[in-house]
């Protein structure tokens, strides 16, 4: 599995974008390589691929209530629900492609009428008699973690449990992420620690400070990180991971694509092009599927 940083290199080759000086700066290329992830993700999520499957256990309902809120189901970082069944008991399965089951959610023990999604919320018939501990849920989810596409060095306060960034405060918005920090020649700063996913909790009276939150939920609620000491050394936050998603399967293809996008952008324009790439994507992600699925079988010849 590669890099982001090695996709882009290559992609400044294939460019040639050393023999003719930059034309392309590394906030360009992420930012098309970022779009095109979104678009693979859009195509995986079509053939249900296992790339981007989840499953939630243990999903809360509230009594009196007509809907299960999933705002914050895997840190906010899902699209759409595939199945939704009560409990373990995998005959109560419901298959949301074909929203047609008639039971009903009187007590702790009935099932649903039937399940539906508006937004973020999982909806059925009745109000919840009792609260339920025990709904699972498969949904697709996406690959939200950006690409790494800036870094700062910050140093920190145990009093506000600020980061006060060295280049001021970029547009972001509380719960972007996730973030990581790092330390060159000391120690990082209380609290947080290397190789550790953070989100982004904005400061409207600090413009040149972010808080740190465990997750996107905790963020959202501003629910931040205790810093204790202020560390040593140089600190630096980055943006995003620097890994290609999909265990590196599409890394090729989102490559050449970023290519004649690049391209495109430079000597002209092609008509909508996230149609083509999603039908391109689309080929290629329902290639892997099968492959994925194809299960070898072994022989031998007798002689």
């Amino acid at each position: 599995m590669g890099t982001v940083a090695s996709v882009i290199e290559s992609a400044r080759y294939d460019l040639i974008d050393y023999e003719k000086g930059i034309e392309f700066d590394d906030r360009v290329l992420f930012l098309y390589v970022n779009r095109l992830i979104d678009i693979m993700d859009s195509a995986l999520a079509s053939l249900h691929s296992d790339y981007i499957h989840g499953v939630e256990e243990d999903i809360d309902t509230v009594a009196d209530q007509n809907y299960v809120d999933l705002t914050y189901m895997n840190n906010g970082q899902w699209d759409s629900i595939r199945n939704v069944w009560i409990g373990q008991d995998r005959k109560y399965k419901r298959d949301l492609d074909n929203i047609m089951y008639k039971r009903k959610f009187r007590d702790s023990s009935a099932e649903p009428n039937y399940w539906t999604t508006r937004g973020k919320q999982l909806l059925f018939e009745c109000d919840a008699d009792d609260a339920h501990t025990d709904l699972v849920i498969e949904y697709n989810k996406k690959h939200r973690d950006r690409l790494q596409s800036w870094s700062d060095t910050f140093t920190a306060s145990a009093t506000t449990d600020a980061l006060t960034l060295t280049s001021g405060t970029p547009t972001f918005v509380t719960g972007d992420g996730p973030f990581t920090v790092s330390n060159s020649g000391g120690s990082l700063p209380a609290g947080l620690a290397a190789s550790t996913n953070y989100w982004l909790v904005f400061q409207p009276d600090d413009p040149d400070g972010i808080q740190l939150a465990t997750s996107k939920v905790n963020a959202i609620e501003s629910s931040v990180i205790d810093i204790t000491n202020t560390g040593s050394g140089t600190h630096t936050i980055t943006l995003g991971s620097d890994m290609m998603p999909y265990d590196g399967a599409f890394d090729n293809m989102i490559l050449e694509m970023v290519v004649m996008h690049a391209r495109s952008k430079a000597y002209g324009k092609i008509g909508q092009p996230d149609a083509l790439y999603q039908e391109v994507f689309r080929k290629r992600a329902m290639e892997e599927t099968i492959r994925r699925k194809f299960v070898q079988r072994y022989y031998r010849l007798d002689y």
